[in-house]
């Protein structure tokens, strides 16, 4: 009989021999929802603020000695307006069989599946609302079970991306310009460094100010795209020189370009990468003609433009000044366990919220929908 080998022995029989750590694939942010503003906690579904407009200059001179008219009087009430935003609520549920429970013990030190849900669901919670607040649906209420299921604006509706939402509709004089949306670069890398100075100043004509608080949530194909504006230029006719800078002394012997923020003439912007804007492969034309009305109350065409982005729409970067959006959390995200009917523990988190762009006009977005 020849000698046992490792590969002879009886294989049901052979202990494992597996690491006790538990190793995270990914490391998801939220960077939106972290970075943005907390608002007052809101005691109404829809709630509002209000805006005004700048005055007109006057240019016409006064006639010495006339007195004042009754038409000389100016109404301002027309520069008046408000806005309008809808509160939405998210829920991740869970639930863990009794004998399931009691017999975990798990590679990765896992003693418990009720605490380990619970931890998965408060995740799940935080990139749903990341996703509802950077996404392209706009607001409204639909019935669901004879009750009403309400879903906040997502920025790209907010800024005007593709259509004017119909939903607690918003103003003319508070809609994001043309020049504020660049919409026309397929991909992140065809994005010209002319776009987003391009964006900024339609931003600052429309607000009549410049912002040093900018920050573009961009994707990770537009951050690298930063870089290159670092280390190339286009000439006159639009070819890319032979030209490269580098963000460090020769002598370090190092290449740097990693570009983290950028200052142009209408304001500073500091670049974020983001990991989870919307990216969509699908065909809008498609996936709208698909869509049908699902019964829950809302017009078909509205439903279709919703489905058509979600699937069409990718989002190059959102060009936010983080002075002018808000979140009012009326329910921060919470966890609460169900009484044990006997089937195990049960339980859930949600969070109740409104995202509030307070300024549409002051923020720009460049993206791409696939036709």
């Amino acid at each position: 009989m020849a000698s046992l080998t490792d590969g002879a022995l009886y294989s049901t029989g052979k202990i494992r021999d597996v690491s006790n750590h538990l190793l995270q694939l990914t490391a998801s942010k939220q960077p939106y929802t972290a970075m943005v503003k907390k608002g007052r906690r809101v005691f109404n579904q829809t709630p509002e603020w209000p805006f005004i407009k700048e005055p007109s200059a006057v240019t016409t001179p006064v006639a010495d000695g006339l007195a004042v008219s009754d038409s000389d009087f100016v109404d301002y009430e027309s520069l008046h307006g408000m806005l309008q935003g809808r509160a939405t609520m998210q829920r991740i549920s869970y639930g863990i069989g009794e004998m399931t429970e009691a017999m975990t013990n798990q590679y990765g030190s896992i003693k418990s599946k009720r605490a380990q849900y619970a931890m998965l669901a408060t995740k799940a919670l935080a990139r749903s609302i990341e996703a509802i607040n950077l996404g392209s649906q706009d607001s409204y209420t639909e019935t669901v079970s004879s009750r009403p299921r309400p879903m906040t604006r997502g920025l790209f509706r907010w800024l005007g991306g593709t259509a004017t939402p119909v939903d607690l509709s918003i103003p003319s004089d508070a809609r994001a310009p043309a020049g504020n949306r660049v919409s026309t670069r397929t991909t992140a890398g065809a994005v010209l460094e002319s776009d987003i100075r391009g964006v900024m100043q339609s931003i600052a004509e429309t607000t009549k100010n410049s912002s040093s608080n900018f920050v573009y949530f961009c994707s990770p194909s537009m951050k690298a795209a930063f870089s290159n504006y670092a280390y190339s230029q286009d000439n006159s006719s639009n070819a890319v020189m032979p030209l490269r800078r580098f963000n460090a002394q020769a002598s370090d012997k190092q290449i740097m370009l990693d570009v983290t923020s950028y200052s142009g003439d209408f304001g500073t912007i500091k670049l974020h990468p983001h990991f989870d804007l919307p990216n969509g492969s699908g065909d809008y034309t498609d996936v709208y003609n698909a869509t049908s009305d699902n019964g829950y109350g809302r017009t078909a065409g509205a439903q279709k433009m919703d489905a058509g982005l979600a699937a069409a729409l990718t989002v190059h970067g959102y060009l936010v000044d983080m002075d002018m959006v808000e979140l009012n959390m009326v329910k921060a995200p919470t966890h609460t366990p169900l009484p044990n009917d006997g089937s195990g523990p049960r339980g859930y988190v949600n969070a109740i919220w409104v995202h509030c762009v307070l300024n549409p006009r002051a923020h720009g977005v460049i993206y791409y929908v696939k036709d």
